[in-house]
């Protein structure tokens, strides 16, 4: 990088005294026109060359390396990010750290080698024009013409800040404007009624209005300030102007220098004042490094995450008095909880809204740690096994589902096909959740495009919950884990699930986890754990919690009434 920036810094200065030789060579007695052409020709010619040479040199290096980043920096974040401990979502001093490395990590470290650039540049322009022209009063103007402005720059800075946090508010409010008329949660309602339109125009309109009237009395202060450090750089620029041509009259320097000198205050003033403007646009670069290092260094919470010992088969997965909260002064979501999980198994947990059901099984996934209590696979810790194949174990139907902007078949497989095989698993998966005529319909089949919003397929949102039932299914892990997997089914579609996930238990041999709030789904299932406020109130199976006519029996008979009352 530093002999780019004595590249460029060559070209600058020889540019500026190549003009002071041609000048000088016409005034002077060896003056002939046919020379002056060659000169200027030979003038044009080596800044053409040195500035595409330039050009070229330092654009393939700047491209080369911007590639290399976005090609290294991001998916080693992105790796990092799926090792980091779930829990820390809920720290925001964290959640902002990591969003502004993943905002910043891709052009970051461009900028701020950018700005190294720019700097070497400006320092070594600097001291070349000083080391030829090193007159104390061009020095004194340029000092002062870089005082005056670096003093406008941080009151400049300190002004906009100021104003930007004053208007918090109608900044967070327009996002806010901005998404609800971008997100298609918000299509349906904006759509259907006219009132929140109206009222959300004129709140907007109130917002605007009011921060418009603000930021004219800040725009007139700035024009004023600009104007005023504007008037006074060229009234140095004048008063030099008038020193330089003192000089000129009393023949202590040629027409060719004057010319250069008349550029010096202007080309050393603004070579300063780009040395020092810099630090602190570098320092400021250095904090969001600072915040992209801490990600990539940060601790994974499992001690042997990469190179644990491998599991073979799973037999048994126990909680072992677990203990969880969110935060060190929250209260415990989950409270000693104890039990055990068999291969080929049938589970169900059950319970109302914020009874603990979720984060019990990010507990039993291993993406949140318990403080108190340890989980076992096999009868060994999860700290001892490689994270990565434990994860191999596990196929996972989230409540929050993502469908991803990739085909169906990959959206299934959750990686592209790559063999016939892997066609025959998404044809079954398919199968298994009633899509398979749907999807061999369209023009493209299992290859459609679908994407996080709209399709061409036109899946509604029950056929998207089936595409990530299907992802389950076709991963073919000893244990599936469902959290409320039939929240946007139908009852007709839902009894179906709960039928062939009974049948996908009994027939394929895998263990079933799923978690519910409605009781009537769950008198099938081998074991019921029934979870009230974070405690594990009653295990059993249906028959035998009915008959200790606990929690359990009075919410189902509850239910049930309910149900049969539609």
């Amino acid at each position: 990088m530093l002999l780019l920036a004595l590249i460029s810094a060559f070209v600058s200065v020889a540019e500026l005294f190549l003009v002071k030789l041609v000048i000088d060579f016409v005034i002077s007695d060896a003056f002939c026109v046919s020379l002056l052409f060659i000169y200027l020709t030979m003038y044009f010619f080596f800044m053409a060359f040195t500035r595409i040479f330039k050009n070229i040199l330092v654009g393939g290096y700047i491209n080369q390396f911007e590639v290399k980043l976005k090609n290294q920096t991001m998916p080693e974040i992105y790796q990092k990010v799926l090792k980091i401990d779930f829990i820390e979502y809920n720290d925001e001093k964290f959640y902002d750290k990591l969003n502004r490395a993943l905002t910043e990590s891709d052009s970051r470290y461009f900028i701020i080698l950018m700005q190294l650039f720019t700097f070497c540049v400006s320092t070594i322009i600097f001291f070349c024009v000083f080391a030829i022209y090193n007159n104390a009063v061009i020095l004194i103007a340029v000092a002062i013409n870089v005082a005056i402005y670096i003093l406008y720059y941080f009151v400049e800075n300190k002004k906009k800040y100021e104003f930007d946090k004053k208007e918090e508010a109608f900044f967070r409010f327009e996002d806010y404007m901005n998404k609800v008329f971008s997100l298609e949660e918000y299509a349906y309602e904006l759509r259907a009624n006219e009132g929140i339109k109206e009222k959300l125009f004129d709140k907007y309109s109130e917002y605007t209005n009011r921060y418009i009237e603000k930021y004219k009395v800040y725009l007139e202060r700035f024009l004023f300030r600009s104007t005023l450090m504007t008037s006074l750089s060229y009234l140095i620029y004048w008063a030099s102007s008038v020193y330089i041509a003192g000089l000129l009259i009393k023949a202590r320097i040629s027409l060719g220098d004057f010319l250069v000198l008349l550029n010096v205050v202007a080309c050393m003033s603004t070579q300063m004042i780009n040395v020092l403007k810099i630090i602190p646009d570098i320092y400021k670069s250095s904090l969001y490094i600072d915040d992209i290092k801490e990600i990539l260094n940060y601790p994974c919470p499992l001690s042997n995450c990469d190179y644990g010992k491998t599991l073979e088969s799973f037999e048994v997965l126990e909680f072992k008095n677990v203990f969880f909260r969110y935060g060190k002064e929250l209260p415990y979501v989950l409270q000693n909880i104890s039990f055990s999980i068999e291969k080929n198994e049938i589970i169900a947990i059950a319970g109302l809204n914020g009874a603990g059901k979720t984060t019990l099984l990010d507990c039993a996934l291993g993406l949140i740690q318990p403080d108190k209590g340890h989980v076992e696979f096999n009868g060994v810790e999860y700290n001892k096994y490689n994270l990565d194949d434990l994860k191999t174990k596990f196929s996972i139907v989230f409540q929050d589902y993502q469908i991803y902007e990739i085909t169906i078949a990959e959206n299934i497989l959750m990686h592209p096909i790559n063999s016939t095989e892997d066609e025959t698993v998404v044809l079954e998966a398919l199968k298994y959740v009633n899509l398979y005529e749907k999807i061999i319909s369209l023009e493209k089949g299992i290859h459609t495009l679908i994407s996080s919003n709209k399709d061409e397929s036109n899946f509604s949102y029950g056929e998207r919950q089936k595409i990530v039932i299907a992802r389950a299914y076709a991963r073919k892990s000893p244990i599936i884990i469902f959290d409320e997997p039939t929240s946007s089914l139908d009852v007709y579609a839902t009894n179906e699930f709960y039928e062939s996930l009974l049948q996908m238990g009994k027939y394929q041999n895998r263990t079933i986890v799923f978690t519910t709030h409605k009781l009537h789904y769950v008198i099938h299932a081998d074991k019921i754990l029934f979870l009230e406020d974070g405690l594990l109130k009653e295990t059993g199976n249906h028959n035998s919690l009915m008959a200790l006519n606990g929690k359990y029996a009075s919410l189902y008979r509850l239910q049930t009434e309910e149900f049969f009352a539609k």
